[in-house]
């Protein structure tokens, strides 16, 4: 199919940006305000046609990466740093394990 990128085409573009096969690692797509979002254990990205964008988050958001749940305008992203949600529009910190002190 015209348009249609194969998962090789993901791979191959996938490596120029990062030392791994992203499309090999991709854990959970979602479809969330407007756009597909794919994630696994080494980042974030936004899928778009032959292509894999790695979104611009802010670090503290970016360490969450990991699953990936989407519902009634929410997307829960969540990994073993810690787990935030989006909106639609703005990123919001649950938590990250990073920050987090212990109890006493």
């Amino acid at each position: 199919m015209a348009g249609v990128a194969s998962q090789q085409d993901w791979s191959t573009s996938a490596r120029s940006r990062g030392p791994c096969s992203v499309a090999a690692d991709i854990q959970d797509i979602v479809w969330h305000a407007g756009k597909v979002w794919a994630t696994s254990d080494n980042g974030c990205w936004q899928i778009e046609p032959a292509d894999l964008v790695k979104p611009d988050l802010p670090s503290e958001i970016a360490v969450c990466a990991g699953h990936l749940s989407a519902a009634d305008g929410t997307m829960l992203m969540a990994g073993t740093h810690g787990a935030a949600y989006h909106n639609g529009s703005d990123w919001q910190l649950i938590f990250n394990r990073d920050e987090t002190t212990p109890a006493a």
